[in-house]
C-alpha cells in the first residue's frame, strides 16, 4: 500500500470511528475547553478504547486547524488527559496518538496513567518527549507489560538528546515531571543515572 493510500485509508477509518463515537453519545466538544494557553481536553475514565482514540485525533486537527491566524500562538494543547481509560492500548498510542503529538508537537501536560498501555506505548512516545516538548508525563499504574530495559532506554534517550530543561518565553526554565511509579520497575535505574537526570531538572519519580 502506498503511502497516499495509506493515509486515505487512515482517515477514512478515523472518520468511521468518528461516526461509531457520535452515537455512542461521546461529543468530544464538550470534553474540550479553550484556554489563554491552549486547549484542555479531559476524557479521563470515559472508556474510550483505540478506536475511540482515532476519531478524537481527528476531531482534535480539526479544531487546531481551524484555530485563527492571529491565535497561533495558543493552536497547541495545554493539557490531554487520558487517564483511566484501560482499552486504549499500545496500538492505539503508535498508530493515533503518537503521530498527532509529533505533528501538533506543543501539548504541555499529557495523562496515560491507568491506561492498557505498557513497553510499546511508552516507546512510541519516545521522539515527542526526546524533542522537548511535555513539561508533565503520566506513566502511573499501567495495564501493559513494562520492562525495567524499555524504561531505561526511555530516559536515556531524553537524556542523551539534551532537550531539557528549556527556556519558556518568559525566560523560566521548564523541566519535565515524569510520574513512572506503580509499574513494578524497583531498582530498574542505577544511581549515577538518577543523579545526573535531576541534575539536568528532568525529575521523575519510580
Amino acid at each position: 500500500m502506498t503511502q497516499g493510500y495509506q493515509h486515505v485509508f487512515q482517515r477514512q477509518a478515523a472518520q468511521k470511528a468518528q461516526n461509531q463515537a457520535n452515537s455512542q453519545g461521546l461529543g468530544w466538544d464538550e470534553h474540550i475547553s479553550h484556554t489563554s494557553r491552549g486547549l484542555r481536553v479531559d476524557l479521563s475514565g470515559k472508556n474510550l478504547n483505540d478506536v475511540n482514540l482515532a476519531a478524537l485525533v481527528l476531531h482534535l486537527e480539526s479544531v487546531l486547524a481551524k484555530c485563527p491566524a492571529h491565535q497561533l500562538a495558543i493552536a497547541h494543547i495545554a493539557s490531554l488527559d487520558l487517564s483511566r481509560n484501560p482499552l486504549i492500548t499500545d496500538r492505539g498510542i503508535g498508530r493515533h496518538l503518537a503521530p498527532f503529538l509529533c505533528k501538533w508537537s506543543l501539548c504541555k501536560k499529557l495523562r496515560l496513567d491507568c491506561t492498557g498501555i505498557g513497553d510499546g506505548g511508552i516507546q512510541a512516545l519516545l521522539d515527542w518527549v526526546a524533542a522537548g516538548y511535555p513539561e508533565e508525563l503520566h506513566l502511573s499504574d499501567l495495564c501493559g507489560q513494562v520492562s525495567e530495559a524499555v524504561i531505561f532506554q526511555f530516559l536515556h534517550a531524553i537524556h542523551q538528546r539534551g532537550r531539557y530543561p528549556y527556556q519558556r518565553s518568559d525566560g523560566s526554565w521548564s523541566s519535565l515531571w515524569l510520574r513512572l511509579d506503580n509499574n513494578g520497575l524497583n531498582g530498574c535505574c542505577p544511581s549515577s543515572f538518577v543523579i545526573f537526570v535531576i541534575v539536568d531538572c528532568l525529575l521523575f519519580v519510580l
